[in-house]
């Protein structure tokens, strides 16, 4: 019971990782695609195509869990939908996590980089919605796996039902035949197992 128990558990977990896992790393995938692409603006079209490219994507309607934003070398905000740069910012790593000090502020995970002349430039997403779904997987996978335990010890319970009347109907055969009763049979269920075995030894 305990080895089907913990392959159901490591069966939902891969599931989990597969799916809302999955979905994260869409998530990181995307957030790259979108800094090299406005990496490359800069490098063919300049501040001015760059500028031009982050404000057409911050209004985009599209792009409504995007957030975007380019900074001068002292972080000072240029153009995009976010008021500044994450207070608890890190250089060493270019993803960050934060939340913005509104109320109910929704989490974002954005990707950092610095471009050449010393610009910072911040592209995020929004991951309410992604949470929000991760949240309704995971409630899926719970009831699924209180589903499936609560089959398991049902039928773990009518099949040892089963034996123990099988081997309560063995015992009383058998104590018939020892007090003399040769005539005494134990019916069989034609299913061959063991216990269709024994009972044709005795018998």
């Amino acid at each position: 019971m305990s080895l089907f128990g913990s392959s159901v558990v490591i069966l939902l977990a891969f599931l989990y990782w597969a799916t809302a896992g999955y979905m994260a790393r869409q998530t990181e995938a995307t957030l790259e695609t979108e800094i090299r692409g406005l990496s490359e603006q800069y490098r063919t079209r300049g501040l001015a195509g760059l500028t031009r490219a982050i404000t057409h994507r911050s209004k985009d309607p599209s792009k409504t869990p995007e957030v975007y934003l380019l900074t001068d070398s002292r972080f000072v905000p240029l153009v995009g939908n976010l008021g500044h740069w994450p207070a608890d910012a890190s250089d060493r790593s270019p993803w960050l996590r934060f939340k913005l000090p509104d109320i109910d502020a929704h989490p974002i995970l954005a990707h950092q980089f610095e471009l050449r002349g010393g610009f910072h430039l911040l592209v995020g997403r929004d991951l309410h919605e992604l949470e929000q779904i991760q949240r309704l997987i995971l409630k899926a996978l719970g009831s699924g796996l209180a589903v499936t335990i609560l089959l398991a010890v049902t039928g773990a319970v009518v099949m040892s039902r089963g034996v123990l009347r099988r081997i309560e109907t063995i015992n009383q055969a058998s104590h018939a035949m020892v007090n003399g009763d040769l005539s005494r049979r134990i019916p069989t269920q034609g299913t061959d197992d063991d216990f269709d075995q024994l009972a044709e030894n005795l018998n």
